[in-house]
Formats: structure tokens, C-alpha cells, sequence
């Protein structure tokens, strides 16, 4: 029977307040591959992706120094500079 419901008709939903999410993430991914051997070092660009478009100057070989107008520290895991937790409560 469960095979002939659509997948839509499978959810459940209560609208009060348990579905309330207080805490989210938002993502800066530029479609930039980076090396392996060098965490701020370009690789490769991702077709169709932000830095896939025209006026984005992305090239393999860069290095990445700033995110957001922010110096990178290559200390720092990269990742910290495109993934900040959301601030917004509901």
C-alpha cells in the first residue's frame, strides 16, 4: 500500500512549535576546487557555479586571501571562512 502513495503523502507535520528551528547554517560555496596539497590554492572552478560566471575572474594556480574583504589566515581551516552559523531566532 505504502508503494502506491505518492511520496508527498508520506510526511508529517504538526505546526506548533517542535518544528521551530532555532538554529541554521548558511553556506558561501563559490564552486572553487582547491588543491589537495595546498588547502588556498585554486585547483578548479565548477561549471555553473558562482565562480563560473562572467566578470569572475577565478583562474587554477590563485591563491585565496580574502573572503568577504576578511584576510585568511592559512592557519585556520578554510571552511571557517564560508560557513558561519545563523545569528536569526525565530
Amino acid at each position: 500500500m505504502v508503494g502506491e502513495l505518492n511520496s508527498s503523502h508520506q510526511g508529517f507535520y504538526t505546526f506548533g512549535d517542535d518544528e521551530d528551528v532555532s538554529y541554521s547554517a548558511a553556506t558561501m560555496e563559490t564552486g572553487i576546487l582547491f588543491s589537495d596539497d595546498d588547502p588556498y590554492k585554486v585547483k578548479g572552478i565548477v561549471a555553473r557555479s558562482a565562480a563560473d560566471r562572467k566578470g569572475v575572474d577565478v583562474q587554477p594556480g590563485d591563491l585565496l586571501v580574502k573572503v568577504d574583504g576578511v584576510p585568511v589566515e592559512k592557519t585556520m581551516d578554510r571552511s571557517f571562512y564560508f560557513t558561519h552559523p545563523s545569528r536569526t531566532g525565530r
